[in-house]
Formats: C-alpha cells, structure tokens, sequence
C-alpha cells in the first residue's frame, strides 16, 4: 500500500521495508528486532503457536487415559487386598501381595500413549502431504479436521482464521 511520507496519518517514521520510489533521505534507526511494526507482528505469531492450546482430541485422549489410570488403581488397590484377604492377613509377608499390585498398576498405565499419537497424526500429515499436496502446520489443526464431516473454506482453499466456528447452520 503506497504511502506518502510525511503526513498527519502517518507521520515522518518510514517503516522497515518501505521501498523509496524517488529522492533522497538520511534516516536514524530507532528500533530493530521484535521492537518494529514487523517484530511485533512475528512475535504475535510466535506467541500465537506457543501456547499450549489442547485440542479437543487431546481432552479426550486425556480423559481415557485418567480414566484408565482410575481404573488400574482400583484393580491394584483390590489385588492387594483380596490377596491380604486369602493369605489371612499382612503380617507374615507385604512383598508379594504389594509386588502384584504394583505390577498391575505400573502394567495399566499407557505410558506410551502419547506418543503412538503423535507418531500416527505425523505419518498421516505425511500421506495427506503425498497424496493430496496438503501441508499440515500444526498437529492440532490435524486433529481437529479428522473429526470433521463436512469442511468449508474459501475459493483459495485454505482456512484463514484458526478457529473452529460456523455462523448459521442450514441443513439442505
């Protein structure tokens, strides 16, 4: 967008960038970095993808996993007091009982949950990128289109604002 320098709209800065069509100028660098209109605007966007959003799948997928956990800890706690029970008591040995129940606690936990995930989203990124020329940028956006039936998006194809919403809902 052209703009004339200087003016009341935009005073007498010249932006990092600005392309000098004709004349001359001596100008003073006051800000660099993240400090600039440009910096400011890069570092909006690196905040942006920095925080940790938890996309609805991983609620889910957190949800089965404290769920299981629950679980896995009421079996150990019933283990170890069924076989107090049948052995008549804790007095003689807390090893063996206390071994089991351990066992199936530490056996129950889907440590690696997480990450057969996210080795399964990454491989199906890379054959959406093979087969249909897509490219997935966050692993949230991935998770979120596969649980779509319908997509809409603009005459360009792409999504542009980064959020899941619709405003009206018409059924055809």
């Amino acid at each position: 967008m052209p703009r004339t320098y200087p003016s009341e709209e935009y005073g007498t800065l010249v932006l990092s960038g600005t392309t000098v069509r004709a004349g001359e100028a001596y100008c003073a660098v006051r800000k660099t970095g993240a400090r600039t209109e440009m910096g400011a605007g890069q570092q909006d966007i690196i905040e942006d993808r920095a925080q940790a959003s938890v996309s609805v799948f991983e609620q889910r997928v957190m949800l089965v996993v404290k769920i299981v956990i629950l679980v896995a800890v009421v079996d150990a706690v019933f283990l170890l007091l069924v076989q107090g029970l049948v052995r008549g008591g804790f007095e003689d040995d807390w090893n063996q009982p206390l071994l089991v129940a351990l066992s199936v606690l530490i056996a129950a936990v889907p440590v690696a949950l997480p990450l057969v995930l996210q080795v399964t989203m990454a491989i199906g990124a890379y054959k959406m990128a093979v087969a249909h020329q897509a490219i997935v940028t966050r692993m949230s956006a991935l998770q979120d289109i596969a649980g779509m039936s319908v997509l809409c998006s603009d005459k360009t194809g792409t999504l542009t604002t980064a959020k899941m919403t619709i405003s009206f809902d018409l059924i055809w």
